[in-house]
């Protein structure tokens, strides 16, 4: 997904957050966000991912426009083409892999057979063949719970992967792991736009928006 952004600016009651910012994300990019804290940095993922409008400008997905879309195609976009990946890792924490893994599936025509067996794949993508689907997300660790959520955005095929400080909570090894599997689902044509303070990996990216 190729994303373009128009002059965006948002302001909050009356307070303006950024403003005037361009910025193309090509597709099949790996892109960050960075910027100190209260610089914007949330809100412009959140204009980027559709969750939030800007105060002016505009913003593009493949030269359409989507900045002032009908809440259906809005929810179309969200459903079919958006997954996500946060920082406290946006799982169900009491409920097991398995369920947490099946809502990606819930819109897909797939038997019950089919949609076990593509979670067992990915489970092995993410490193995580050894874990039991069945375990609950509570007794996982940081870093394998950050590699269930994203196997939660493969389940879903999102053409677009907007990453929320993914790392942040993470110590260095789960961090290269996280990185890794990113740079892994960029090679299988993914856009993937994330928000971190680390610069650990700053070459990796193929572009860096700095607030």
């Amino acid at each position: 997904m190729d994303i373009l952004i128009e002059n965006i600016s948002k302001e909050i009651d009356g307070k303006i957050v950024f403003s005037d910012i361009d910025w193309q994300i090509k597709h099949n990019s790996l892109v960050a966000i960075k910027g100190n804290s209260g610089t914007g940095k949330r809100t412009l993922l959140n204009i980027i991912s559709l969750l939030e409008k800007p105060s002016s400008g505009k913003i593009l997905f493949d030269k359409t426009d989507v900045t002032n879309i009908s809440i259906k195609k809005r929810r179309n976009y969200l459903k079919e083409e958006l997954g996500f990946v946060f920082q406290n890792y946006g799982l169900l924490e009491n409920s097991t892999i398995k369920q947490n893994l099946r809502l990606a599936l819930k819109f897909k025509k797939l038997n019950r057979k089919m949609k076990h067996e593509q979670m067992l794949e990915v489970m092995e993508q993410m490193n995580l063949s050894d874990v039991d689907l069945q375990a609950k997300v509570s007794t996982l660790s940081g870093g394998e719970q950050q590699r269930v959520g994203l196997a939660r955005c493969v389940l879903k095929n999102s053409n677009l992967i907007i990453a929320d400080k993914p790392t942040a909570a993470l110590d260095s090894t789960n961090e290269r792991i996280i990185m890794t599997k990113f740079k892994e689902l960029q090679a299988k044509g993914h856009t993937i736009v994330l928000t971190t303070h680390s610069e650990n990996y700053d070459e990796w990216f193929d572009d860096i928006l700095h607030l």
